[in-house]
C-alpha cells in the first residue's frame, strides 16, 4: 500500500489483521467480529511511522506512541478505557519538548509544564480536573526563563494576575 511495507501485526485469538489506506495515511489494526482488538498502526504515506498503540473492544488502551511527519516523536502517553492516564509528553517537530503533564481518569490533574520550541519554559502550574488552580508562572521565550507573569486560578477563574518582567528563574512552582 502506497509503498509502505508492513510488518504482520500479532493478533491475538479471534481477531484478524486488516489494512486500510486514507488520503493521509496506511493503517493496519486488529479486528474481532467488527471490533477493533489488538495492536494498530498508522504510517505516512511515504512509510514513517506516525502512531502505534492497543485497542480493547474498540477503545484505546495501554502505552501508544506518536510521531511528526518529520520523525521526530510527537507524543507518548497511556490510556485506560480509552481516557488517557498517567504521565504523557509532548514534543514539537523539532524534537524539543512542549508539554508534560499527568492524566487522572481522562482530566489534566498535577503540574503541567509547556516550554516553547526553543526548548525555553513558557508555563508551568496545577491542573485539578482538567482546570488550572493555584499558581501559574508563565516565562519569556529566553534560555534565562525570566518570569514574566502569575497568575492566581481558583476552579479555572483567574482570580489574580501580576506583571513581573525581570524576576529570576524559578526551579519549580510549589
Amino acid at each position: 500500500m502506497a509503498g509502505v511495507e508492513l510488518e504482520p501485526l500479532e493478533c491475538e485469538d479471534g481477531a484478524v489483521e486488516q489494512t486500510a489506506e486514507t488520503d493521509r495515511f496506511v493503517e493496519q489494526w486488529c479486528d474481532r467480529s467488527g471490533v477493533e482488538h489488538g495492536p494498530i498502526r498508522k504510517f505516512y504515506k511515504d512509510g514513517q511511522k506516525a502512531e502505534e498503540g492497543f485497542m480493547h473492544n474498540n477503545n484505546q488502551d495501554k502505552k501508544w506512541y506518536w510521531w511528526h511527519s518529520n520523525g521526530q516523536k510527537a507524543a507518548v502517553g497511556r490510556f485506560d478505557k480509552d481516557k488517557p492516564a498517567g504521565s504523557w509528553t509532548y514534543w514539537h517537530e523539532n524534537g524539543n519538548r512542549a508539554q508534560e503533564g499527568d492524566y487522572l481518569a481522562g482530566l489534566k490533574s498535577g503540574r503541567w509544564t509547556k516550554w516553547f520550541e526553543s526548548g525555553a519554559r513558557m508555563e508551568e502550574g496545577i491542573y485539578y480536573n482538567d482546570t488550572p488552580n493555584g499558581e501559574w508562572v508563565y516565562f519569556d521565550d529566553s534560555t534565562k526563563e525570566t518570569i514574566v507573569k502569575r497568575v492566581t486560578f481558583r476552579q479555572g477563574t483567574k482570580v489574580k494576575e501580576v506583571d513581573v518582567a525581570g524576576e529570576k528563574k524559578a526551579d519549580t512552582v510549589d
